[in-house]
């Protein structure tokens, strides 16, 4: 099969969608296919360009919104977009500019689209700026957005929440839910990174038996993060037992850094700031529990990483997404701030021996969140959508041929 995958974000960038779309090449190439990838280039790029299966289109640098990267899809760039690759399928993962040029490749080729949706764009506008335009922002997803579901074949998502997100654009099709999935190997423990716990412990001043409960994450609104701080401060667990590590960057770090100070939590509350994506794993293996107020995801990669290095995740409630935490197994769910000293106090009362089962439960449910498995999972949504797409155009084609038909009996 030949399938091309139209991603905004892609590697060196790093997110959860360029990490899905680079793992999901490798493992359709593994399988057998053939993958061409499009996405963005550097912003000086002024051509575009084909390395190793992946074309390369000219864009800009969008500082403000997570620093992407968008192509603007106008003018000359249509006609310069090299199509010499003929795909059998394509799957749009994002919705600006290359998902434009992937919908127009599409609709030249008369091939299927599927369609991931990985944001609620309607609350993703409200989070980023859009506040006091929320009318407005909703009619960006009306008008705008609506055209990837409408012309989608089938449409997919990792969470329960992208059904709701499509009802609400008054959309009529069903999204075919696929959970996320990680290279779980990638995070399993090394002798580095064993080393690197007592080295970051030592760090901190922080003894092996105290537990380290860790964010990982874009600190912005959408986070939630200002919550998580506050009900671990209303906890007041002791700085022996208990503390906060919170790894990444965004627009409300120093603000949240100067709230910590103002209550005196500085030696239990750690916000490090980003760090390499690559240097994740080791940061991991030197905590112990992984946690999230969040009710922005779909499927926290963030989250699935930190399971298969082992973290149990002890997180907010989220009622589309509540079957993703299976108590006991991967994790626990809290709502209230009472909820939140519960959950943690309970882990924090456990044996070692407790403790140590719940580590080998989420080991052995990481298993099941496999990139190669997805990349199955979705190769057979593709041949659906083939078959989809071949039955609608022979239907297309027998109605044009019965309008000729009766032209032609009518100008005899």
């Amino acid at each position: 099969m030949k399938i091309a995958i139209f991603t905004e974000t892609y590697p060196p960038y790093i997110n959860g969608v360029a990490t899905q779309s680079y793992m999901l090449k490798k493992m359709y190439e593994e399988l057998g296919h053939e993958v061409l990838v499009v996405t963005v280039g550097s912003e000086r790029q002024q051509k575009t360009k084909l390395v190793d299966g992946v074309v390369y289109v000219p864009g800009i640098l969008l500082k403000k919104l997570y620093k992407y990267r968008v192509a603007i899809p106008i003018g000359n760039m249509r006609k310069k977009f090299p199509i010499n690759f003929k795909p059998d399928v394509i799957h749009i993962q994002n919705e600006f500019g290359i998902g434009e040029i992937g919908l127009e490749v599409a609709k030249k080729e008369h091939v299927p689209v599927i369609y991931t949706l990985h944001t609620e764009y309607d609350k993703f506008l409200f989070y980023i700026g859009l506040k006091h335009f929320t009318e407005f922002s909703r009619n960006i997803s009306a008008k705008y957005f609506t055209r990837f579901s409408k012309n989608a074949t089938i449409i997919t998502s990792m969470s329960a929440k992208a059904q709701a997100y499509i009802d609400r654009q008054k959309v009529d099709k069903k999204v075919v839910v696929l959970s996320n999935a990680v290279e779980y190997k990638k995070f399993l423990p090394t002798p580095e990174r064993i080393a690197f716990r007592k080295e970051f412990r030592k760090k901190y001043g922080i003894a092996d038996s105290t537990k380290l409960f860790v964010f990982v994450g874009r600190i912005g609104a959408e986070k939630n993060i200002s919550e998580l701080i506050d009900n671990f401060m209303y906890c007041d667990f002791p700085r022996e037992l208990a503390r906060l590590v919170v790894i990444g960057g965004g627009p409300d770090l120093e603000d949240l850094r100067k709230k910590v100070a103002s209550k005196g939590f500085e030696d239990r509350i750690y916000l490090l700031g980003p760090i390499e994506h690559t240097q994740i794993p080791k940061y991991l293996h030197a905590m112990d529990y992984y946690t999230t107020a969040s009710l922005s995801e779909m499927h926290s990669l963030s989250m699935l990483e930190a399971m298969a290095s082992g973290l149990f995740a002890l997180v907010k409630h989220d009622i589309p997404n509540e079957n993703q935490i299976i108590s006991g197994k991967n994790g626990y769910q809290w709502d209230s701030k009472e909820d939140f000293k519960q959950v943690f106090s309970h882990v924090l009362n456990m044996s070692e021996e407790e403790q140590a089962q719940l580590k080998a439960n989420v080991l052995e449910y990481s298993k099941n969140n496999d990139f190669k498995k997805q990349a199955q999972e979705l190769i057979k949504i593709y041949k659906l959508a083939i078959e989809m797409n071949n039955n609608e155009l022979a239907k297309k084609r027998a109605a044009r041929e019965k309008r000729r038909a009766r032209f032609l009996l009518k100008n005899k």
